[in-house]
């Protein structure tokens, strides 16, 4: 973010998209995981697991969006 207040549209773009790649791998490996756990495991333990998973990653996403700056 070095360059935010001068990115040009095709960066905003590039990374808009780099984004929307990321989010999609870690959901598709919860899922993953999350099935594999409901094959040793009842589904309340996986729910419990994946709700108490999702809390720690909002945090990490809080810490992150404070020192992350906007772009201009």
């Amino acid at each position: 973010m070095e360059n935010q207040g001068n990115l040009e549209e095709a960066q905003a773009s590039e990374m808009l998209s780099q984004y929307f790649a990321v989010k999609d791998m870690v959901l598709k490996v919860r899922q993953e995981y999350a099935t594999k756990a409901l094959e040793v495991l009842p589904a309340t333990k996986v729910l419990r697991f994946v709700q108490i998973e999702n809390k720690i990653s909002a945090l990490v996403d809080y810490k992150l969006a404070e020192t992350i700056p906007l772009t201009k």
